[in-house]
């Protein structure tokens, strides 16, 4: 009960079975009459198989199928029926450690940044989950993913969550054997991270040479927000298709999640905003000043004011230096910080 578990009961292996009988399949009818009229208060899964599966034999030659799945998302648990009525046994909380199920450390980091971004009170990140590509050479294709990973990183400004943290999330809804994958993943994991957008794509052999295609996907919307591709052969053209692609990815982020972080004026003619390393921040980025009028409507006006350059930061906060188009004594109280990176 402590631990997630995916089970299978099926009424025969892969060959034609008997579907008939009075109103259900005779599997059918039997795990019905095993719910309905069993005498045991408390029962799991596996008691049910192993009730049925001898008497289904018996009635129909089929031999039952059952046993855990063997599934990313399958710890060892078990589903457990409790009567209506009946009273819950005391059982001990269990948790597995650190690395013993391979979605575990994963699922605890995941877990943390939702929470901390729901909580903070801080500006909201861009989360980027890069769900792709995928390919059929999988060490080519993560060769690419990787290298991509690391364009994009080093470009900065987004939380990156990799491909790999997603992995049981992604194999519960078959990410891939449906033609609503991307729609279903995007929903999916936009419950998690609020306020993020997924990386799909795919590598694809064209010739002599591969195709890199990608595309952002708004979480919230499932909407496709944008699409890039890039062609490689040698390993070089693969680096340079991938800062390529990197770059386009993250000006489609722009476009699609600008970012607008209110800022304050220090003494030193400097400017402070509540973005830092949590965020991706790097030392160098440069964002625009401006005036924002009419702020989230559709008459929304902006006025550039000049440029701001980031010279430190701590986890959540970060200084500007700033550099303003014109000399002006009476600049507004309230400024804004929007991201050019």
């Amino acid at each position: 009960m402590a631990v997630p578990s995916r089970y299978l009961i099926t009424s025969g292996n892969l060959e034609p079975v008997l579907d008939s009988g009075i109103r259900h399949s005779i599997f059918a009818q039997e795990i019905l009459n095993y719910l309905q009229y069993t005498e045991q208060d408390v029962f799991s899964a596996s008691d049910i198989a192993v009730s049925i599966r001898s008497k289904v034999s018996r009635l129909t030659g089929q031999l039952v199928r059952m046993g855990p799945l063997a599934s990313a998302a399958n710890a060892g648990g078990e589903f457990v029926f409790v009567r209506s009525g009946a009273e819950l046994p005391a059982v001990a909380e269990t948790k597995p450690e650190n690395g013993l199920f391979r979605s575990t450390g994963s699922a605890d980091r995941l877990q943390n940044l939702a929470v901390r971004v729901n909580d903070s009170a801080m500006v909201r990140p861009r989360i980027l989950a890069c769900v792709g590509p995928t390919g059929e050479n999988p060490e080519e294709t993560a060769m690419v993913r990787n290298r991509l990973m690391d364009s994009l990183n080093t470009i900065g400004g987004s939380i990156l969550v990799e491909r790999e943290a997603f992995d049981s999330l992604l194999h519960e809804i078959e990410l891939g054997r449906s033609g609503m994958a991307d729609q279903r993943a995007a929903t999916e994991i936009g419950k998690l991270l609020p306020a993020s957008l997924i990386l799909f794509g795919e590598v694809l052999p064209v010739g002599k040479q591969k195709e890199i295609h990608l595309r952002i996907v708004d979480t919230e919307t499932s909407r496709v927000l944008s699409s890039a591709s890039a062609s490689f052969q040698t390993y070089e053209e693969m680096n340079k298709a991938c800062q390529t692609l990197a770059e386009q990815i993250m000006k489609t982020m722009n476009q699609a999640r600008p970012l607008f972080l209110p800022a304050t004026r220090t003494v030193n003619n400097q400017l402070l905003a509540n973005w830092g390393r949590f965020h991706g921040a790097r030392v160098g980025d440069v964002f625009d000043i401006i005036t924002r009028e009419n702020a989230g409507t559709v008459s929304q006006t902006e006025k550039a004011l000049g440029t701001a350059r980031l010279l430190s930061m701590d986890e959540e906060q970060a200084v500007f230096q700033t550099e303003w188009n014109e000399q002006q004594t009476n600049r507004p109280a309230t400024l804004w910080l929007k991201a050019t990176l």
